[in-house]
């Protein structure tokens, strides 16, 4: 096989496998698991918009400090959210001013323009203010929001993506409106002669409106499907709430119960309940581990976290979801917290991918995912043997070749995997992988954080088998 497995960083080494924060032990040989791509099938669409992550305007960042968009551009981002979170529901673009946070002193948007957006050819999602006037006594206004979009046609940004509020349907959430967090009342504003949609679309014809769904209130989501008008629905995803499971969260992505996957299978259900189009846009706004500042641990700056971003990215790009931002790129700091029931090496945790230079796991989720998903190719059948418990595979074309983006959830045991390309345009290809793991990360135990690791597999036929590293995701491309 090819030797993947002995391709680590530090921390004992690719094949090493840490059995907690002290100590290793030597890994047992790889069981062998299947892997069966159909190059003839065509699945799902890849989209440059999937590869997305979030900046927030309260966090007391610059948007004007270079460091922003160079953390973006090393994640591979392609489309940035704006201004929050629920800062959106209180900021007020035209005076850069918040009822309820502080916004940075230089976030307006034509610096979010000129600074990020225009220098990184980057794609935007804004967060409209659904719940404060610019007086902070009384709820959004639907011409501030218009203004909003004006301006960003007047600058050469037509279309867009703009979502009318931040989880309106959440307690948590500013409302100045009579009756908050009300889906009637969210309606009518939405609806109304001079309302957010009819608002938007006056100051440009190609502006996406976006409406807020939640994906766990269904009596929520059924209304808003059937009654307002918009023309894609934001949907957020945290895998924990108060309770961090390392197993838990591995598992979280393709749950089909109460996962990420069953969010999009039961959005697209109530859609078709509700005699909606299919093909409605789906956008995933926010999407991490843990839903709760308070609760954040070194989870979130483990692999464990790591694998799940990649999971989860690659679950967005099979429910055919064209837009993905993960909380967040660079703008949430840290928390102190300890842990014991999870594992890890910090004694913070995070929401942001990157930060002071350190890539945590998630942002390295998001160099393979970009090195995987080339937009405009599209997704490939895929088969993992039944048997295997611990190995999940995704497969793409890329140009006039094939991508497979491989995990192995198996904290201790090498997975060896044996791929087979059936119905290749091509016998012959240049292999190579890219692949992070907890031997990378493991790394991070004396302060260094590890890149992924590059390899050169030569030229192989349309079947071949690597060996993929304990707790790691691997990109395996054939060119």
């Amino acid at each position: 096989m090819a030797a993947l497995a002995a391709c680590g960083g530090g921390g004992g080494g690719g094949g090493g496998s840490s059995t907690g924060a002290g100590g290793t032990t030597t890994p047992p040989a790889a069981a062998t698991t299947s892997i069966t791509v159909d190059a003839s099938s065509s699945g799902p669409t890849i989209f440059a918009d999937q590869i997305g992550g979030n900046f927030s305007s309260y966090s007391g960042i610059d948007i004007t400090d270079p460091v922003h968009l160079q953390d973006a551009q090393t994640l591979g981002v392609k489309l940035v959210r704006w201004p929050g979170g629920s800062a959106s529901d209180s900021y007020h673009w035209q005076n850069n001013t918040s009822c309820s946070n502080n916004a940075g002193v230089n976030d307006t948007f034509a610096n979010f323009l000129s600074h990020v957006v225009t220098p990184g050819n980057l794609d935007f999602a804004i967060t409209l203010d659904y719940g404060t006037n610019v007086t902070c006594d009384g709820p959004g206004d639907p011409a501030e929001a218009a203004a909003w979009v004006a301006a960003s046609k007047a600058a050469g940004y037509p279309g867009k993506h703009w979502t009318v509020g931040n989880e309106v349907y959440g307690s948590w959430e500013t409302d100045l409106h009579s009756t908050p967090h009300d889906a009637a009342t969210y309606v009518a504003a939405m609806n109304a002669t001079n309302g957010y949609y009819a608002a938007i679309k006056a100051a440009d014809p190609t502006a996406q409106v976006g409406a807020v769904v939640s994906g766990f209130d269904t009596t929520w989501d059924n209304y808003i499907v059937a009654n307002a008008k918009y023309d894609f629905l934001e949907i957020h995803y945290y895998a924990e709430s108060d309770t961090e499971s390392d197993a838990g969260l591995l598992a979280a992505p393709l749950n089909t119960s109460t996962g990420l996957a069953s969010y999009f299978i039961s959005l697209r259900a109530i859609l078709a309940a509700q005699g909606k189009s299919a093909d409605t846009p789906i956008y995933l706004g926010e999407f991490n581990s843990e839903s709760d500042y308070n609760q954040l641990t070194t989870q979130s700056t483990s692999i464990v976290n790591g694998l799940y971003a990649g999971l989860a990215l690659a679950e967005v790009m099979s429910a055919n979801v064209p837009m993905a931002t993960w909380w967040s790129i660079d703008t949430e700091g840290r928390h102190p917290s300890t842990a014991t029931n999870v594992y890890g090496f910090q004694s913070y945790g995070t929401y942001s991918a990157i930060d002071s230079g350190a890539i945590y796991p998630a942002g390295r989720a998001y160099q393979l995912a970009s090195q995987f998903a080339v937009p405009g190719n599209h997704l490939l059948t895929t088969s993992v043997d039944a048997a295997s418990t611990n190995v999940r595979a995704y497969a793409a074309t890329q140009g006039t070749g094939y991508a497979l983006f491989l995990f192995n959830l198996g904290q201790t045991d090498i997975a060896g995997a044996n791929i087979s390309v059936g119905n290749a345009t091509r016998t012959s290809f240049t292999a190579s992988s890219l692949t992070y793991g907890k031997a990378q990360y493991d790394d991070s135990r004396s302060g260094t954080w590890t890149a992924p690791v590059t390899q050169s597999l030569g030229s192989v036929s349309a079947t071949l088998q690597v060996d993929l590293p304990a707790w790691s995701m691997t990109v395996v491309k054939l060119q």
